[in-house]
């Protein structure tokens, strides 16, 4: 049996005290240590280690190719400005999506109650979902028709 992993985030305005704590560590290395809020004001990082590269949504290297300039030019920004903006992105918990996200949440591992988010990556109508702990995001899946979460328009 998978275990489940859930690297949510708390919705603005919930507290999350362990969050808050001093990593024991990391204070006793440097003396001081980083208040986890900060990091949201620190530019945008990626990670690749969670990107399904099969399923309905394969997020692979080959196909983030075209959104590359669009990701470069997220670098220079800090996490709180990229999801500031509306339409841009925004957050998602995993049992909002569609039944056939939620299954593949379960089938690669993740919780569905995961806190995902969306981003846009550009002038086509994809998005690139994923998780983000403190500044960086964890890219998941690449979804060019917007069918994780279909919306209304």
């Amino acid at each position: 049996m998978s275990k489940k992993t859930s690297m949510s985030e708390q919705p603005s305005g919930a507290k999350n005290t362990a969050q808050k704590e001093i990593p024991r560590k990391l204070k006793q290395e440097t003396g001081r240590s980083e208040n986890p809020d900060d990091s949201l004001n620190k530019p945008i990082g990626w990670n690749f280690r969670l990107m399904d590269q099969s399923g309905p949504w394969p997020c692979t290297f080959r196909k983030l190719t075209k959104h590359r300039q669009q990701l470069i030019s997220y670098e220079n920004q800090q996490y709180n400005q990229i999801f500031k903006r509306r339409g841009h992105s925004h957050t998602m918990p995993g049992d909002m999506l569609c039944k056939a996200a939620q299954k593949r949440l379960e089938t690669i591992g993740l919780d569905k109650t995961v806190l995902l988010h969306q981003l846009d990556v550009g002038d086509a109508p994809g998005r690139l979902w994923g998780l983000v702990e403190h500044n960086i995001f964890h890219l998941l899946w690449l979804d060019p028709n917007h069918t994780v979460y279909p919306m209304k328009r």
